[in-house]
């Protein structure tokens, strides 16, 4: 081999090797910008976070500052009506305030350990939407903003889905639209049928518009990040909230199959816009609207109070014994097994049912009863009572053989309508053998 062939033998593994090693170095450094973008990512979300929890504390002990306080103040005024109903409505306010707080956070925890299920339940659109209205109405007018609602008619109202978080995700929107639109301002709510090419499924577009401050353009991208709270202007920084609500929405929204886009112009306004569409009821939906009406009172009923925490107890039967139930209260699952065997059959009118109790939990509290071969063992109904409030505790209520589910806080209308429902369901199947 000639001294020529050697020299070029050897040129060319050192132009293969400088190839190489500039190639090994320009993916160490392409590695090092990555780990410094992960670092710096991990820090502003760290910071976020710090920032989030900050917030969070604020807010947390601004509707707490106002219980204590103004149940203090209610105590020392007890003998003064009309400043002790005072003290109570701010009281409510802030209990409404602290729950919507916890919720959020508890979504988003649940989102971000992917967790987060969905119901699958048949719902009557229309009638779902009215409850909306009837929810962010009164809300506008207390603000004195005009509220305005226009449904088109629909080809299919009979739907299966997650009623409760359809309704969270345009509560939110809504929500969102009155704290941000000044008093005299508008908000419409708009709800239209698209069309499907799937004929097993219909499409819908849910539209929340408003002539508030809206959003500056930098901001339109942040507004759906998580632990962010934008703060461009005084009017933003002076509404209370925890920040997650959009963030929370656009993740509900795209867990099912959903979209969800914005626009918006400073001082002029905001109109998001949510399409997301359902599998078809395979069946007409019997419309509780009117049942509920039917019975405004339960005169004449006899239910067993399944609670056993005394303060939740008290509660209860307080609010049962308004809608005029005779109560028989048990402590916990055991103690309910044991008055439902010896007092059946058809003793007890409907059974409320605590879930987490110290003994036996309300689920196998039901199933004992369900298999209990009483003659109205299957027919009685059982309503879970309980602070475990998502999609799969609502399941496990079901496989429980349970008749329906209500979460705590107790809302007294939602509780006399699931009651009333559940009744007048259990009267029909009884006329109809």
């Amino acid at each position: 081999m000639s001294v020529i062939s050697i020299c070029l033998i050897t040129i060319i593994f050192f132009l293969v090797y400088v190839h190489r090693v500039n190639q090994y170095n320009r993916e160490l450094q392409s590695r090092e910008e990555d780990l410094r973008h992960a670092l710096i990512l991990a820090d502003s979300a760290n910071q976020a976070k710090t920032q989030f929890l900050s917030n969070m504390s604020h807010d947390i002990r601004t509707p707490m500052n106002a219980i204590i306080n103004m149940t203090r103040f209610t105590i020392e005024n007890y003998d003064d009506k009309k400043k002790a109903f005072e003290y109570l409505a701010v009281i409510q306010s802030s209990s409404d305030h602290l729950l919507k707080l916890i919720n959020d956070v508890l979504d988003m925890s649940r989102i971000e350990s992917g967790k987060l299920s969905f119901a699958t339940e048949p719902f009557d659109l229309p009638q779902n939407m009215e409850s909306i209205c009837q929810i962010v109405k009164p809300l506008c007018n207390a603000k004195q903003q005009q509220f305005i609602y226009d449904a088109s008619s629909f080809v299919h109202t009979k739907l299966i889905g997650d009623t409760m978080r359809l309704q969270r995700i345009l509560i939110n929107l809504l929500n969102n639209a009155m704290k941000f639109t000044p008093s005299g301002g508008t908000i419409q709510f708009s709800v239209k049928e698209l069309s499907s090419l799937n004929p097993q499924t219909a499409s819908y577009q849910f539209t929340v518009t408003d002539n508030g401050i809206g959003i500056a353009p930098d901001n339109i991208e942040r507004i759906f990040e998580p632990f962010t709270r934008l703060e461009h202007n005084v009017d933003v920084q002076a509404t209370e909230g925890s920040g997650l609500g959009l963030s929370i929405t656009k993740r509900f929204v795209e867990a099912m199959g959903g979209t969800i886009t914005v626009k918006s112009a400073l001082h002029e306004g905001s109109t998001f816009t949510v399409e997301l569409f359902f599998p078809l009821a395979s069946e007409e939906i019997p419309s509780a609207k009117a049942d509920v009406h039917s019975t405004k009172n339960f005169d004449g009923k006899r239910a067993l109070l399944v609670e056993d925490n005394e303060i939740n107890r008290e509660i209860a039967t307080m609010i049962l014994k308004e809608m005029g139930f005779a109560i028989e209260i048990a402590a916990d699952g055991d103690e309910a097994v044991e008055q439902y065997r010896k007092n059946a059959p058809y003793y007890y009118d409907i059974i409320f049912m605590d879930i987490q109790m110290a003994r036996m939990n309300g689920y196998d509290a039901s199933k004992l009863i369900r298999t209990s071969q009483k003659e109205d063992a299957k027919t009685i109904p059982i309503i879970a009572m309980t602070a475990n409030v998502f999609a799969e505790d609502k399941e496990k209520a079901r496989k429980a053989e349970m008749s329906a589910h209500i979460g705590k806080p107790l809302n007294p209308d939602e509780l006399q309508n699931i009651t009333s429902a559940v009744l007048f369901d259990l009267n029909s199947r009884r006329h109809r053998k």
